[in-house]
């Protein structure tokens, strides 16, 4: 591990290694400690003897089962769903590759080629190692006193964007009391009290079999066609399947419902569940558990739930991997998946190769519904925080922290909602009091500024910016929560800025390099490198020369309009010099007729020829005549393509600011059309 020196504020950073010492024996217990000899010599110290040495410490260990909680449960990075969906994602990437892989190095270090089935192999046994693997880990936590015997609550929803007044249900384990802070925070104090003015969450809960085991009326059907992707769909039509019990299956003497067994097998065998439910938001936990021979995937309303198959296997795909009968519980299936009324779970079970003996497959989904005496609403707009723990009733042990942030009445980043309104790209340069405190470069003056052009606040993280310029807005000093109309400000360097604008604009940040006075590309990105907004600004080419050094800031027409975001005639020079951060400087048509006692924009009360809202567009006064606000024409010698000619010159004026009208001056040949603007 290490830790820059330079940056104080920063925590140790930890470096694994030797990862081809991974995924053998499936029962490894790497919990510790493991009979160390060297733990007091400095030359051997290293993460693990901190570990040892911190566990003694109460707190310690409390913040470590709070981690286990956090990535090994409820959709974490080590939880089953979520690994074994990155480890099939990961494998399908390389999937076609691996055919030229051992094509080429096949045979160059084994005297029997090596070929893709032999990856195929090797790729089973890691996704069988992970399916067990999380429960047993648990297990060997607990024995060490290092996870909780008694369970963490379980919170639906479980978090994400919610509306305010959205009811959240707290499930935990019995003989326990859930506790909560009204702010959000930890009802557990240091020591392991009970923190003053932590709430008691009260709720009757009740378990619900939605598929019992070995349930009645399944459908399948196992005759070698393609079924793609919507037979997992609710909307799907089984109606000429056939119909069986569960266990169904061939080979093994005791299923329900025998299967044709055809000879050469069959790749895959579907099968399908309907049920209904009524009060869905009452449901606080999902369980499905699971007989499969020889690989499977589980599909709820057409959403994978579980499975080792990679994702949307073909179907005429062969696992090449042989497993005997095997039964596994998922737990903490998101519940957000059941639907109001009717419901669908979906199977897909592939044999391990065309001679294969057996086939099985049982299912089974149960729900816990909870019924709340002391209901927990959430009320407000942005981020709230929820943190719930269990404490059992006789030895007051507590759960690991069930932690879940809600973005209420929040949206998700879009082109449609959030935009880059103003940049000013060329300052000015320091005034004589601005170099005598220190700001000696015009670039430190830069800034960017964000806007919501959206109707609800909308959620940042994971946004960055990281072309021209870079900025996290995870680090945002604002909070990652921005609302209707407002806006924040990216500084080239925060003390500089504020300096010239004063401390009361909102700066979320600095961000790191500088703008380019000859032009640069901003990109706004999302966690997944997808682009929400990109403009690529110039000092030329039909862009406002203004901003380029004369003091002036670009701004954004139509920040709503993201397809106007690279057109230079969608920006504007700002009304003053220095720009306008953190507000808008346009004045609207509404604003301007209404201070004007105007209610037609085609009206002409002064009697000039020029309408209400050509009047505003040009700066002009609807009550005052200026026959001069029109066009003006004079013959100006242009050179084209190094050929001076004289040209009618036509130019009309647009104040500033009124970015409600864009004007643009057409011509036709014959005064008829087509009008064009070239």
């Amino acid at each position: 591990s290490r830790r820059s020196i330079n940056n104080p504020g920063e925590g140790f950073r930890f470096f694994a290694h030797d990862f081809e010492h991974s995924f053998f024996n499936v029962y490894e217990d790497r919990t510790g400690p493991f009979g160390e000899t060297e733990q007091a010599n400095f030359l051997y110290s290293n993460p693990y003897y901190l570990h040892l040495d911190l566990i003694a410490n109460a707190e310690y260990k409390m913040r470590w089962a709070d981690r286990v909680q956090k990535h090994m449960f409820a959709g974490g990075a080590l939880s089953p769903t979520a690994w074994s969906n990155r480890f099939n994602a990961l494998a399908a990437e390389i999937d076609l590759a691996i055919i030229a892989e051992s094509a080429r190095w096949g045979d160059a270090k084994s005297g029997s080629p090596l070929t893709k089935n032999n990856w195929l192999n090797a790729r089973n046994d890691v996704s069988n190692y992970l399916s067990p693997r999380h429960s047993i880990v648990v297990d060997q936590l607990r024995a060490d006193g290092l996870f909780p015997v008694i369970d963490s609550p379980i919170l639906a929803p479980s978090g994400g964007y919610q509306q305010s007044g959205t009811e959240v249900t707290m499930t935990g384990p019995a003989n326990s009391t859930l506790y909560y802070m009204p702010d959000g925070s930890d009802p557990r104090a240091v020591g392991g009290s009970l923190r003053s003015g932590a709430l008691v969450f009260l709720s009757n809960t009740t378990n619900e079999m939605l598929i019992p085991w070995s349930a009645s009326n399944w459908k399948y059907l196992s005759n070698n066609s393609n079924q793609g992707t919507a037979w997992r769909n609710l909307a799907y039509n089984h109606n000429s399947w056939n119909t069986g019990t569960a266990e169904l299956g061939y080979g093994d003497g005791d299923e329900a419902t025998a299967i044709t067994r055809p000879d050469p097998r069959y790749a895959t065998c579907y099968f399908r569940k309907s049920f209904s439910l009524a009060n869905a938001a009452q449901i606080s936990n999902l369980s499905l558990r699971i007989e499969y021979d020889d690989a499977y995937a589980v599909y709820l309303n057409g959403t994978r739930i579980a499975g080792n198959l990679p994702i949307d296997p073909a179907f005429n795909y062969f696992s090449n991997d042989a497993i005997e009968d095997t039964e596994l519980t998922i737990n903490n299936i998101p519940t957000n998946l059941l639907l109001e009324g009717n419901n669908v779970i979906a199977v897909e079970i592939h044999q391990a190769n065309t001679t294969s003996s057996d086939i099985s497959m049982n299912c089974s989904l149960s729900a816990t519904r909870a019924n709340t005496s002391t209901p927990f609403q959430l009320i407000g707009t942005g981020e709230k925080k929820l943190q719930v723990r269990a404490r059992h009733n006789t030895t007051t042990e507590w759960s690991a922290l069930a932690d879940a942030t809600y973005f209420l009445n929040t949206t998700a980043p879009a082109a449609l909602n959030l935009a880059i309104s103003e940049i000013m790209y060329h300052p000015t340069d320091p005034s004589p009091t601005e170099l005598a405190a220190g700001f000696i470069d015009a670039d430190d003056f830069e800034f960017i500024e964000i806007v919501n052009t959206g109707t609800s606040s909308i959620d940042l993280r994971g946004l960055y910016i990281y072309d021209a310029v870079g900025f996290d807005f995870d680090n945002s000093t604002l909070g990652t929560t921005l609302a209707a109309g407002a806006r924040i400000i990216l500084a080239a360097r925060r003390s500089a800025f504020e300096f010239r604008y004063g401390t009361s604009l909102p700066v979320a940040g600095s961000y790191t390099g500088n703008l380019n006075n000859a032009g640069e590309t901003i990109t706004i990105r999302d966690d997944n490198d997808a682009i929400i907004r990109q403009v690529s600004y110039q000092p030329i080419n039909g862009w406002p020369t203004e901003a380029d050094g004369a003091g002036y800031s670009l701004v954004a027409i139509t920040p709503d309009q993201f397809a106007n975001d690279n057109n230079g005639s969608y920006w504007r020079p700002s009304n003053t010099t220095q720009g306008n951060p953190g507000t808008s400087d346009a004045t609207y048509w509404t604003s301007w007729a209404n201070a004007h006692n105007l209610t037609d924009p085609q009206a002409d009360p002064d009697a000039d020829g020029i309408p209400n809202l050509l009047e505003y567009a040009m700066g002009g006064n609807p009550t005052v005549s200026n026959p001069e606000l029109m066009l003006s024409l004079a013959i100006t010698p242009v050179t084209l393509n190094t050929i001076t000619d004289d040209y009618i010159q036509l130019t009309h004026p647009q104040k500033y600011g009124t970015d409600s009208v864009l004007v643009f001056l057409e011509s036709s040949s014959n005064l008829q059309g087509p009008w064009t603007t070239e």
